[in-house]
């Protein structure tokens, strides 16, 4: 069939119906009025090829039209307000080299649609379908909008400048490493917005990515630097989040929800602002190292027990706590450059947990440090646990009160307010040494004064923790 001969199957509306051709159809409109609307329904194409220049259409309409399997269906070098598909049945479509202001996809099933090359100030895509793959290589339109309204399987956004996406994903993928903006939000009430994976990888890359109100089941940013470049997260909740090997410029939390721990390693955080973050628990991150158990004479017994590598701590799980302890150490500045405390206070106290371990496994402090980074891990969780100190020093006061009174008992009542009653008295680290310690134990009054401001110290630093930033 001529293209000619095509052209005269439409009737005096532009309008197509109930056609089926059974070979690639080159279609090329030589209809005489312009601005042009051509309205194909119920037709059956083997393959079609849209090309035309120099014809501007207000729109381009394909209803409960059925392509081919496999082939790739074309749209080239138009200008069009408008091109609409409703309820077809299409695997594949590439439009590119055109000015499409507005793409409208109703229903139907869809594989894969393409946007490649196209020109213009906007191009916005609407899709109501059940499942489609959209891939976006279109640098050279100013501004790209995409509306979810049911469900994008998958959505590949190779080269854009400004892009706006609302509705309901699978995969959002972030290709592009030149962009200027790239933003996740809320659109309409009637949809909530959200996608099952969005992921960043692998990329030098200089644009703003701003997350609002948008639900993301899976996060994963591996191997990024930003240059000139942003990430701001704000009102979202995450299910599942990964930051690896990345270097942002300006990274922000404003009231995001994590869901479960996020996993953060081996990247600068240095640039973080946190602002009313919930987190799914006191560790705040997803880590594999907090919880290890390593035994105080560890570097002793390791040369002893070389040949248990059971009992060994590996190369991995080595690393990974020096990670894991520089991530807290960022994030406990990222908290404090936002004034806020209690995380700061949280995230400092790991970083010294994690710090305490590697003492022990690699040493590298002087064996008195040593002694003092383990009595303020076990007397007061360095500063953290009030209840610690205050444990501590009834334990010892009263230990060395017996020893003093040679581990005499009774069970008289009288005589049992007196003793709890100056025995109270002694807690005072500056008691008057009673009479009954003249005699050889006065070096018990001497203990009982150190243990006593020892423990104390460390219960008021425990309970002024709040008031010390």
């Amino acid at each position: 069939m001529t293209n000619y001969e095509l052209n005269e199957y439409f009737d005096k509306n532009r309008k197509l119906t109930d056609v089926s051709f059974d070979s690639v159809i080159d279609f090329e409109p030589i209809f005489e009025v312009i601005p042009l609307n051509i309205y194909f329904k119920k037709c059956s194409f083997k393959g079609f090829k849209f090309l035309k220049k120099d014809l501007d259409y207000l729109s381009i309409t394909f209803e409960e039209c059925v392509f081919e399997i496999s082939f790739w269906n074309i749209i080239d070098n138009i200008k069009c307000n408008e091109l609409k598909f409703i309820n077809c049945e299409i695997d594949n479509v590439l439009i590119k080299n055109s000015t499409i202001e507005e793409l409208v996809i109703v229903g139907g099933r869809f594989d894969n649609i393409d946007l490649k090359n196209l020109i213009g100030e906007s191009c916005r895509v609407v899709s109501t379908a059940q499942s489609i793959s959209l891939e976006i290589d279109i640098p050279d339109v100013d501004l790209t909008i995409i509306e979810s309204n049911f469900f994008i399987a998958s959505l590949y956004l190779k080269k854009f400048k400004n892009c706006i996406l609302s509705g309901v994903y699978g995969v959002i993928s972030l290709e592009s490493s030149d962009f200027n903006s790239l933003v996740l939000k809320q659109e309409h009430h009637e949809v909530i917005s959200k996608t099952d994976l969005f992921v960043f990888e692998d990329k030098v890359f200089t644009g703003k990515i701003f997350v609002v109100d948008f639900n993301i089941k899976e996060l994963t940013f591996d191997n990024l630097t930003g240059i000139d470049s942003s990430v701001i997260i704000s009102e979202t909740s995450i299910e599942k989040t990964g930051i690896t090997d990345c270097n942002f410029q300006e990274f922000s939390w404003n009231q995001v929800t994590f869901i479960s721990e996020p996993f953060i390693q081996r990247s600068n955080l240095k640039g973080l602002v946190i602002n009313d973050v919930v987190w799914p628990n006191d560790k705040r991150i997803l880590d594999t190292t907090l919880d290890l158990d390593i035994p105080f004479f560890y570097r002793l017994r390791r040369f002893h027990k070389s040949k248990d590598e059971s009992k060994r701590i590996s190369a991995v799980e080595l690393s990974d706590l020096k990670y894991e302890k520089d991530t807290y150490r960022q994030l406990k500045l990222a908290a404090k450059e936002n004034e806020n405390i209690y995380d700061y206070l949280l995230f400092g106290n790991y970083e010294k947990r994690l710090h305490w371990k590697l003492v022990r496994i690699e040493g590298g402090e002087k064996w008195y440090d040593i002694i003092l980074l383990f009595t303020d891990r076990h007397v007061s969780n360095f500063g953290f646990t009030w209840w610690k100190p205050l444990f501590w020093l009834f334990f010892f006061h009263y230990l060395l009160y017996f020893i003093s009174i040679g581990f005499v008992f009774s069970i008289d009542k009288a005589m049992l307010i007196d003793g709890f009653n100056e025995s109270i008295v002694l807690i005072n680290p500056a008691h008057s040494t009673p009479e009954f310690m003249h005699g050889g134990y006065e070096w018990v009054s001497l203990l009982m004064r150190i243990s006593s401001g020892f423990f104390i110290y460390h219960f008021l630093r425990a309970t002024r923790k709040f008031a010390r930033y």
